[in-house]
């Protein structure tokens, strides 16, 4: 491969881990358990382990 190829990967790779990254953690803020008025979460919503 050329040195042109082997860097375009290499942003490629890049590029795709942090799209990656930002659709995660755009994932786990939406779907964390919302807080109630005094700062207590309901009985049944559990931390956001999947």
């Amino acid at each position: 491969m050329s040195d042109i190829e082997k860097q375009t990967s290499s942003v490629t790779v890049l590029l795709s881990f942090l799209v990656g990254s930002a659709v995660g953690v755009g994932l786990v803020l939406l779907l964390a358990p919302k807080k109630r008025e005094n700062d207590e979460f309901k009985d049944d919503e559990g931390p956001l382990f999947i």
